[in-house]
Formats: C-alpha cells, sequence, structure tokens
C-alpha cells in the first residue's frame, strides 16, 4: 500500500481495547508527517505523531515501510508530556506483535530547552502492554528520549518488551546541560515493572552530548535480561563527565536487575562513567548476574573489570 500521495498524514486517532488491527504482513510505505511547534503561534499545541496516535487494543502483523516523520520545535513549553512519535504509534497501552518499521523519526530543536519528547521506531511511549516480535530498521533522531522500539519515561505501570530488534541509527541532539533522558537501543527501562527480554540491538548509537546511552537500554530499574548489543556507541564529553555510557546500559538503579546479557559492539567516549556492560552504577542495591562483555572500550578488550563503570 503506497500512502506517498497523502503530504501530511493524520494519525488514526486509536485503537480501542478490544480491537485487532491486523496487518496481514502488508507494507504500508509512504508516511508523511510534517509538524512543526511555531515560535509565533500559541494555537498550534502539541501533538502525538505515528500511522496511529493511541493503541489501546493490538496491532499485529504490519509493516511501515520508508516514510519520515519531522518533528520542528521553535518555542519551550513542553516541559509536562510533551510530544511522542514512531512509525507504527505514538502511545501504546495494549499490543504490538510482529511488526516492522522502516520510518525515519526526525526532531530538530531550534530553540534548545529542556523537552520531554520521546522518539522511537515502534511505540513513541508504552504506559502498559507488551510489545513483542518487532523490529525497526528506521533512523531516530531526538532531544530527550530515543528509542530503537519504544519509549518508557512517563510509565507508572509495567510492560514487556520481549524479542525485539533494532538496526537504526539512533542520534541524539540536544547540546544542554539539562541533557535527555537518553538513548536505548531497545527501549528505556524507567520503572521497576518493566521487562526488557531477548532483544538485540545492531544499529549504531551517536550519543553526542547525552546523559546515558545503552546498547539495550540508557536506564534500568527494573529488568533486562537475555540481551545482546552488537551496535557501535559513541559520545563526547560533557563538561567533564557525562551520565553513563555501556553496552548494555547507561546506568542501572536501586534494585534493577541486568542478567544474561552480551555486548559485543565497540564503545567510544571520553566519558567518565562507562562500562563494557553498565556505565553508571548510582546504587549498592542492584542484580548483576551472569554478564559477558566482549566488546571494546575505546579500543581496551572488554572483560569484568571493565564491565562496570563507577559504582558509588
Amino acid at each position: 500500500i503506497d500512502m506517498s500521495s497523502i503530504e501530511n498524514w493524520e494519525p488514526i486517532s486509536q485503537i480501542l481495547e478490544e480491537e485487532v488491527f491486523e496487518g496481514n504482513n502488508h507494507t504500508i510505505k509512504g508516511l508523511k508527517i510534517d509538524f512543526v511547534l511555531p515560535a509565533d503561534d500559541e494555537s498550534v499545541q502539541i501533538e502525538h505523531l505515528g500511522f496511529i496516535r493511541t493503541n489501546n487494543g493490538t496491532i499485529s502483523n504490519l509493516t511501515m515501510g520508508e516514510g519520515r516523520i519531522d518533528i520542528e520545535l521553535q518555542r519551550r513549553d513542553l516541559y509536562s508530556w510533551g510530544i511522542s512519535a514512531a512509525g507504527i504509534v505514538a502511545i501504546n497501552y495494549g499490543t504490538i506483535f510482529n511488526c516492522k518499521n522502516e520510518v525515519d523519526v526526525i526532531e530538530v530543536l531550534f530553540d534548545p530547552s529542556f523537552t520531554t519528547v520521546s522518539v522511537s521506531g515502534i511505540a513513541g511511549q508504552t504506559f502498559q502492554g507488551i510489545v513483542e516480535n518487532c523490529i525497526n530498521y528506521g533512523d531516530i533522531q531526538g532531544s530527550f528520549s530515543v528509542n530503537g522500539i519504544c519509549g518508557s519515561y512517563f510509565c507508572d505501570d509495567g510492560f514487556i518488551v520481549r524479542g525485539c530488534s533494532n538496526y537504526g541509527t539512533l542520534t541524539f541532539v540536544n547540546n544542554l546541560s539539562q541533557n535527555g533522558e537518553g538513548v536505548s537501543g531497545i527501549s528505556s527501562c524507567l520503572n521497576n515493572k518493566i521487562r526488557i527480554e531477548n532483544c538485540i540491538n545492531y544499529g549504531f548509537i551517536d550519543g553526542r552530548k547525552v546523559s546515558w546511552a545503552g546498547g539495550i537500554s540508557s536506564s534500568v530499574e527494573g529488568l533486562v535480561d537475555n540481551c545482546t548489543n552488537e551496535g557501535r556507541i559513541t559520545s563526547t564529553e560533557w563538561n567533564g563527565i557525562i551520565g553513563g555510557i555501556g553496552g548494555i546500559a547507561g546506568r542501572i538503579e536501586e534494585n534493577g536487575t541486568i542478567s544474561n546479557c552480551t555486548n559485543k559492539g565497540e564503545i567510544e567516549t571520553s566519558a567518565y562513567l562507562v562500562g563494557g556492560i553498565v556505565g553508571d552504577v548510582n546504587t549498592k542495591s542492584y542484580n548483576y548476574v551472569n554478564n559477558v562483555n566482549s566488546g571494546t572500550i575505546n579500543g581496551e578488550i572488554g572483560n569484568n573489570e571493565n564491565a562496570k563503570g563507577l559504582i558509588y
């Protein structure tokens, strides 16, 4: 299905709780969304952007082919919910199964400010439910939360990300001292009820001046189990220190768990908090079990000693 003749797609409003959006393994290509939040027109309010705006039911067996979502932010009023955007669905409360995304999601910040914009390949923000067997090939660029599969910054409940892969390039573009939640090859894990299982990242993570970046998750408060990173991760320094860079996770929080994970990717960074598995360990109460660090950090072969960054 070719939708390239539609210049600026208005997302399908929602999939209801009992509904199933069955893609039947079809491909929809040519999605185009161009959203501008102008500096001089406050009548234009924030939007949640994707092929579908909100999923409360099930989306299955759908491929979004090549397309592009452009987001231009020209004013400073995104302190609360902000914008969520992804190729498949902007906001997810339900199930997403066996879906693929090739849509690029590109945020440009014209008036730098602290924003809460979550851009992802499959689901911009996931609040609960399951995202399973999904693949992202699209390039994702943003200034706050950048994720290969889905974001979780505002999540109060738990959800599961299982059997998902990212091949897209993930780029962080905010140069502020308040420099964002982070970049996750798969999904942020900012809740102790969130589980990320059996996932793999192959994509390049260009962290630049990001706070936290991880091949699987920027930050782990829940569980990351049996996941692998093979993607290259780079970042530059910000004011002499950076939040944390890791092959699996940028940081691990209190009672967070990283288990049975492997990093095979290269990490190139001037960050102080860096580890082959996790960069920033800001708690003594965490679970770290049976992980393998076989990638490199600035050319140094991975081992148990450089698997974890600073512990404090």
